[in-house]
Order: C-alpha cells, then structure tokens, then sequence
C-alpha cells in the first residue's frame, strides 16, 4: 500500500503541473495560429536576457548580420531618394498613373517657394552638434504623412501640411523627424530585430533541450514505478501515465520558451514626440499648438475615414498621442514653456505662413479631388479662398468638387458661381480653357435660348485658348464640343488643328505671349471654315464677358460628409 501512495503523489504533482500549462498552451496555440503576438510597449527584460543578448550582440556572426541588413535598408532610402527626385518638375496636375507603375506614389510637389520655406524652418531645427544632413521635401500627395529616410531626407505630405494652422504646428512635424535620424531609429531597431530573433533561436533550443530531458525522465520515473509496484497490469498504466504528463509538461515549456516580439514603431514614435516637442521649443515656438494639430486630424478621419490611411491617421494612435504629449506640457515641459511665454513669447506663425499655405491648400484640394477624397478636398479649398478669393484656380477647382457632389439645384447654382467667378478672375491671362467650356455647359443646361451666343462665344474661346496651349492641337473631345455648338444651331464654325500660325510659336515649338483677347479674336472670326485673315489695325468684336450667376451666399455652405 505504501507504493501506491507515492505513485498517487507523483501523479497529482504531474497532472497538475500538466493541466495548469496545457491551458496556457492553449492559449499561446491560439494566438499563434492568429499571428505572432507583437508589443508595442517597450520591451522588459530580464536580468538573464540583457547578459545573454548583450553576448549575442558581440558575436561577429550577429554583427555581419545587422550591418547586412543596414546596408540593404540604406541601399532601399537611397533609391526611393532618387525615385522621389526625379520628379521635381511634376506639376499639381500632371497624371502620375506612368509614375505609379514605377514607383509608388510618392512625388514631389510643385512649388519651389514652397519647398525653400519648408527646408528653412527645418534646418533651423537640426541641433547644431548633429553630424547629419538634412533636407526637408514636400510630396504631392492627399493623405496625411511624414517619414525620414536614412538619408537624412525628411517629407511631409501636401495632405498633413494643408491641415496645419500654425508654423508652429509644422515646426512640431518636422522636429519629430528630424528626431527619429538622430536617435538613429532606423539602425536600432534593425539591431535590435536580430537580437530578439537570436534570442529567441537560442531559448528555443533550451526548451528542445529541457523538453528531451523531461520526457526522458518522466518515461524512466514511470518505468520504475511499474517495477516496484510489481509489473502488475495497474502499476504499468500508473507508470505510463506519470511518463506521458511529463511529456505534456515539457511540450508545454517548450510552447512558452520565447520572447515576445517587439513592435518598435510606436515606441520610436513616443520618444520621437518627446524630441521633436523640445526641438520646437528651443526655436520658440508654441507647442501647445501640437494637440490641436491632432485634434483637426482626428476630425477629418471622423469625416472621411480614408483620411486615417496611414499611420499618422490611425485613429487609436491619434488619441494616444494627444493624451501623450498633453502629458509631456502639464509635466516635464511645462516650466519651459511658461519661462518662454515670460520672457520672449512664443511663436505660433510668420507672416508668410498663411499666405504660402493657402497654395498648398489649394493644391492639395485639387490632389483630393482626384482621389475622390471630396470632404477633404472641399474643406481645402474652402480655406484657400479665404485667402485667395482672386484666385481663379481655387474657384474653377471648387467648382468642379460642388458639382460632383451636388446634391440639389442650390448645389449646383454655387458651383456655377464659382465657375463665373473663375472666367471673369482669368480674363486677362486665359490660363484655364477649362473654365469656359464648364460655363458653357452651364449655361447650356439652364435651357435658356437667351443663353446662344455666351454659349458659343465660351465654346470657341476654349477651343482657342485649348489649342494655343497645345501647339495648334484640338482638344481630345472636340467632338462633344461641335455637338454642343449643333444644340445651339451652330453647324459651320471649325478650327483645324494647324490654324495657330506657326509665327507666334518659339524656337522651343511653345506659343508666343499672345493674350486671351487676341487669341479669341482670331478664333472667333471664322467664316465657312477658313480662318479671316485679320491685319493688326482691323477692329474686331470682343467677346462678351461672362455674366456670374447671381446666388445668394454660395460659399456659406459646408461640405457633407464622406464615409
């Protein structure tokens, strides 16, 4: 009897150590099978771990492995550098889907005054002991973003620069930037990457190690039992049984051998705001502006959740990092922020901030039009006219955005205000044909045969305007153009492609500078298809200016919503 007790203690010690891990192995099964299970909390070692990596780290092995690595990912920025710079000249409107093919869709953005401002402000922020260089780009690109490449190359999205409201909110952008190269981010997580792996390979093989010795005693403990118990048929399941909980047990152990994998992007990010919020303050400037910066990013993914494309859009994140960096102005930040605000101020915007933004907005509404991003792309555009309302782009732009989306005729007469404003606002230059085949087509859809010679005066000055653009070519729908000039009874007028005469055209096979009038007053006094000869004395008709389409408060209304 007295063997039967013992066998009895060793099975309960060895089922309940087997039961209590088979549980939480289930529980790694499971997570395992959902994907490796990542922290984004800074990683806690143990004293054991930290002597054991730090060896690991100085294995030449191990270093071979991490500069590999650099080398690759250094090799990738310098690429994506070149890529990015090859497409300085790009304009607003350029179509990049040839681009897309080749490379992504990062372009530059086609300001050059724009780009000299953003590339000051951050220069002025790069401590004066770093050993980097810097250069600070804008992308040509709707969604809110900015990123470092090893280079020590730092962009910003036209998207997240047209939701800023202060150049010290733009100052906050780039210095968290500027953070991440001089914290060397990049290379320490590559680094760290290989040392967490190596780790893990070597308390893998621990657990292979401890699994085999387990089993192995486990099988011997019940072997042994059985023979003292007498070789009975009872005593030998006894035995079997404490060998097979001992095996459960190691393959448990050997389940939860390994160190969980660290998500190093939102631990950069954190200490990059620490940073970058100091980076900002040394040059004066106000951070109490960034939480705000947040909050007008957290409103528009509440408007268009597509905004959130992006990690600097994610919507958890955005929360996290409004209540972080609330943290850091009540707490480690707040005695230099009121000595500043005492002494010299704090600076919010130069005077060229809003002026230079209001571009970028307007471009960038354009971008986020063509993404079908329309919430953000008539908020852009709403903001630029407040400081360019003698802009004719903002207004043609805006235009189109209202009418895409319009939803009922008061819609649609606002869109045709704009289009109004803009033809009368380009009359000197004639910069956007666009805009008079848009009026015209306005005008057409009104029904009004009062409307016949504006609409075939708007018809042929964009066709005019159109082909001195573009070398004497026709527009590619010149014929849905004749069918509107037949709705209006017009069936003989005709511009061949060739009628620009080659005189006014460069040595570079581009258009002298010809104005609007005289360009239109050449296309406009065709007879039977031939172009009048007209002498530079002879009179001619002027073309009569657009009549704006009176509506009452057309900009009062706000975008709706896009989900």
């Amino acid at each position: 009897m007295r063997y039967k007790a013992v066998v009895a203690l060793l099975l309960l010690s060895v089922f309940s150590s087997a039961s209590c891990f088979g549980q939480l192995g289930m529980l790694k099964k499971k997570d395992k099978d959902q994907g490796q299970q990542v922290s984004d909390k800074a990683p806690q070692y143990s004293d054991s771990d930290k002597a054991k990596m730090a060896e690991i780290a100085q294995r030449p092995a191990v270093q071979d492995e991490i500069q590999k690595r650099w080398d690759v990912a250094r090799n990738e920025d310098l690429r994506a550098a070149y890529a990015i710079n090859q497409t300085a000249n790009w304009g607003i409107t350029d179509d990049p889907i040839k681009y897309y093919a080749k490379r992504g869709d990062d372009h530059l953005y086609g300001n050059p005054m724009m780009q000299v401002y953003i590339n000051n402000i951050g220069q002025a922020l790069v401590p004066k002991d770093s050993p980097n260089f810097y250069t600070f780009r804008i992308l040509a690109d709707p969604l809110p973003k900015a990123f470092s490449l090893t280079t020590g190359s730092i962009y910003i999205s036209t998207g997240l620069l047209a939701m800023l409201d202060s150049e010290a909110q733009l100052s906050y952008v780039l210095g968290h930037e500027i953070a991440h190269v001089e914290q060397k981010h990049a290379f320490n997580r590559i680094r760290s990457e290989v040392l967490e792996e190596e780790l893990n390979k070597e308390k893998e093989a621990h657990a292979e190690r401890t699994k085999a010795i387990i089993g192995f005693a486990g099988a011997m403990g019940g072997g042994l039992i059985g023979g003292l118990a007498g070789g009975g048929g009872n005593a030998a399941a006894m035995g079997a049984m404490l060998g097979g909980g001992a095996s459960m047990l190691a393959a448990n152990l050997f389940v939860h051998s390994g160190v969980q994998q660290t998500s190093w992007t939102t631990i950069e990010e954190n200490e990059a705001d620490e940073l970058g919020t100091k980076y900002m303050l040394s040059q004066g400037y106000d951070a109490r502006e960034v939480p705000r910066l947040y909050a007008s990013i957290d409103n528009m993914v509440g408007r268009d959740s597509r905004v959130g494309l992006g990690f600097i859009g994610e919507p958890r994140r955005v929360k996290e990092r409004i209540a972080h960096l609330k943290e850091l102005l009540d707490g480690p930040l707040h005695d230099q922020l009121a000595k500043l605000q005492k002494s010299s101020g704090l600076i919010g915007s130069g005077a060229s901030f809003p002026v230079l933004l209001s571009a970028a907005k307007r471009d960038n509404g354009i971008l986020a039009m063509q993404y079908d991003l329309f919430a953000m792309a008539r908020q852009n555009l709403e903001d630029s006219l407040e400081q360019r309302s003698n802009d004719p782009a903002v207004h043609y732009y805006l235009s189109r955005v209202m009418m895409l989306t319009a939803k009922n005729p008061e819609d649609r007469r606002a869109a045709v205000a704009h289009i109004a404003d803009g033809v009368r606002l380009d009359s000197s230059r004639g910069a956007i044909p666009e805009l008079h085949l848009e009026y015209a087509i306005s005008l057409l859809n009104q029904g009004n045969s009062a409307n016949k010679d504006q609409v075939i005066t708007e018809l042929k000055t964009y066709v005019a305007l159109y082909q001195r653009d573009n070398g004497g070519a026709l527009p590619g729908n010149i014929s849905a153009i004749f069918d509107y000039f037949n709705l209006e009874g017009e069936s003989t007028w005709y511009l061949p492609p060739t009628w620009y005469p080659f005189t006014q055209l460069s040595n570079m096979g581009l258009p002298s500078t010809l104005t609007p009038d005289e360009v239109v007053r050449k296309a406009t006094i065709v007879d039977a298809g031939r172009v009048a000869a007209v002498s530079d004395g002879t009179p001619a008709p002027k073309p009569e200016a657009p009549k704006p389409t009176k509506v009452s408060s057309p900009r009062s209304a706000k975008p709706s919503s896009q989900n």
